[in-house]
Formats: C-alpha cells, sequence, structure tokens
C-alpha cells in the first residue's frame, strides 16, 4: 500500500509553497523476487533476493 500527503500554502499573493511526502510499501509487506531458474544451480527453485523495503520520499516545490 502506498500513501502520498500534499499541502499547499499560500505565503503571498503570487506565491505558492506545496510540501508533499510520500511512502512506497507503507505496511512493509516482502516484495519477493522470482525464484532462480537456472537447473545447474544449487539454489534451483528457492528465493534469494527480496524488493526494496519502505520507501519514504519528501518534496518542496515553490511556484512564483
Amino acid at each position: 500500500m502506498d500513501l502520498s500527503l500534499l499541502n499547499i500554502f499560500n505565503p503571498g499573493e503570487n506565491r505558492r509553497l506545496q510540501f508533499r511526502a510520500e511512502c512506497f510499501n507503507l505496511l512493509k509487506h516482502a516484495n519477493l523476487r522470482l525464484p532462480q531458474n537456472d537447473l545447474k544451480s544449487r539454489a534451483y527453485g528457492q528465493i534469494l533476493q527480496a524488493g526494496s523495503a519502505r520507501l519514504l520520499q519528501l518534496a518542496v516545490k515553490v511556484a512564483f
């Protein structure tokens, strides 16, 4: 589950300040990669890697 929060401030007449916070994989579920498919490998059929865990991102944009 991903989440995004956005707030816009108006500090002046012709100015706008936008603050944004984003979170990817909010509940921190395991994102498993595909299993090994090399028949010669000892790890055939095993999942040896997982995807990225939780990712947070902040951004500020100024428009004038």
